[in-house]
């Protein structure tokens, strides 16, 4: 083996220069997950789905802080499954953010070319009345005002909001079919002590992944950039996911450079190996811990439908307009959230009286 260098561990091995960072995260990840439980008893809230994937990243960074923070104190007794656990949450929690951050981007694109292709004014209540007894005796069906509202929209509106759908679900696809490499590249990477000629396909496998997901945050990048220039938009909502890309940027360089290192075999889980001194330690809770820890934090601690203007299921192509039963009335949407004109989400009222 004299000679062979294998890639080391990301932050290398749990040591006593840990102890009060992992303390001070696995309190701050417990009080954002106290504060995203509270929306469920808060009546002013709404249920959603478009952070769940950073909700689950606040229990898994609780479980893994809470770990570092027990083991740090017992040096040397980190076992190797433990630490393929807590390389792997190291290495794998950008993609749930990404996630997230992709179907917020869509729900506020979406969101905004709808309102922007909307006819101006909206229908009143009397024309609405009128357009619906004209509807009736003509068509023998009963349309609402959103409905009409769709029907005049230019023929290629939905043609785009197709071309945004289906780049949407594309980079999702993308960030779930790269995972399982990310997990077999991690979890192999204990495996290089005893077995050095694996290191070539283990950083194979690192060095892929991490390609794949930067190159997703690249072009979901480009992609708010884009719709912030061509789009008319809020600027709260679209400068704010750009933000959040942008501090994502810090946790995948770190992850390229952690991963260039090289060490050897015998000292892949050596507890005073080179990438276990303390400019490492400090590189890690900076470079990759912080930015993560505000994003995910931020993503669960706003109200995010109301934040971003978006419905709390966000973009639901069933949830834009009911579909029609045989005997010719329309089925209510499963979305009780009807966006009409340039009307928020929350600004409900009530149908006009007939």
């Amino acid at each position: 083996m004299t000679g062979t260098t294998v890639g080391g561990l990301i932050a290398g091995v749990t040591n006593e220069y840990e102890f009060v960072p992992a303390i001070f995260f696995a309190g701050a990840y417990g009080l954002v997950l106290f504060a995203y439980l509270g929306r469920f008893t808060n009546k002013k809230s709404e249920w959603t789905c478009l952070n769940s994937g950073s909700a689950s990243a606040v229990i898994e960074r609780i479980i893994q802080f809470c770990l570092r923070a027990v083991v740090c104190r017992t040096p040397g007794d980190e076992s190797e499954g433990l630490t393929e656990y807590l390389q792997l949450g190291t290495f794998m929690a950008t993609s749930a953010l990404l996630a997230d951050l992709n179907t917020l981007l869509r729900a506020v694109t979406i969101e905004a070319i709808q309102k922007d292709s909307d006819p101006q004014p909206e229908p009143s209540s009397v024309e609405t009345k009128t357009i619906s007894d004209v509807s009736t005796r003509t068509l023998g069906t009963s349309w609402s005002a959103s409905t009409v509202v769709e029907a005049l929209r230019p023929p290629s509106l939905e043609h785009r909001l197709k071309r945004y759908r289906l780049f949407s679900d594309t980079l999702l696809i993308t960030i779930y079919s790269v995972l399982g490499m990310g997990i077999l590249g991690t979890s192999l990477c204990i495996s290089q002590r005893n077995e050095p000629s694996k290191a070539i396909l283990i950083m194979a496998l690192r060095e892929l992944y991490n390609s794949v997901i930067m190159l997703v945050l690249l072009l979901l990048t480009c992609w708010a950039v884009w719709t912030k220039i061509h789009i008319t938009v809020a600027a709260r909502p679209i400068n704010t996911i750009i933000i959040f890309l942008a501090l994502l940027f810090s946790p995948l360089l770190y992850r390229f450079w952690a991963t260039a290192q090289r060490t050897t075999p015998e000292n892949v889980l050596a507890y005073h190996s080179p990438l276990n001194d303390r400019f490492h330690k400090i590189l890690f809770y900076v470079f990759l811990v912080t930015p993560e820890f505000i994003v995910t934090a931020l993503l669960c601690g706003l109200h995010v439908p109301r934040y971003f203007n978006v419905r709390p299921l966000g973009d639901q192509q069933w949830s834009c307009c009911g579909k029609r039963k045989k005997n010719g009335e329309a089925e209510k949407s499963p979305n009780p959230i009807v966006m009409e004109g340039s009307k928020n989400w929350f600004n409900r009222r009530k149908a006009p009286s007939m």
